[in-house]
């Protein structure tokens, strides 16, 4: 799953998704890319929950806006065992005070446990070196979770 404040990156996103389907990174383990923002109304909701329950890997995008939906999804996905992917990538776009001190106290509850925000906040850093980060995780992720699979084959035949 890909995850972000709705208004923020959706662009990222898309593209995101059609590089994990074109690469077809998730071949080897079934991953495939999920979003839900072209949804609305009532049944968004469920629809994210029965994402968060198939998700493998959660892919969280930070950015300048904070969004407590994207907070609770990130919440939800914690006891579930999905590997966690999280980035940050400064968008230079101005925020209230209020929302940049949220955002940055969520960024501080996701290192307390123990997790990595892998930053791109330069001005130099193009959306197309978040894109191929992502991608290049999410395939060495696919490469240790095949090889683990192999492990528990080779032991469960012994």
């Amino acid at each position: 799953m890909i995850s972000s404040d709705q208004n923020e990156f959706q662009e990222i996103r898309e593209n995101v998704k059609a590089e994990i389907n074109e690469l077809r990174i998730g071949d080897r383990k079934g991953f495939r890319a999920t979003l839900v923002e072209h949804e609305r109304g009532e049944h968004i909701e469920a629809d994210i929950n029965e994402a968060l329950d198939l998700c493998d890997a959660y892919v969280l995008l930070i950015g300048n806006h904070y969004s407590e939906t994207t907070e609770e999804e990130f919440t939800k996905i914690l006891p579930k065992g999905a590997s966690l992917m999280v980035y940050r990538f400064n968008t230079r776009q101005y925020v209230s005070a209020t929302e940049k001190e949220n955002q940055t106290k969520f960024m501080r509850r996701i290192m307390d446990r123990g997790i990595r925000i892998r930053a791109y906040d330069s001005p130099y850093t193009r959306e197309t070196r978040l894109i191929e980060a992502i991608t290049s995780d999410l395939g060495i992720l696919v490469e240790q979770s095949t090889h683990d699979i192999t492990k528990i084959r080779k032991i469960a035949k012994h």
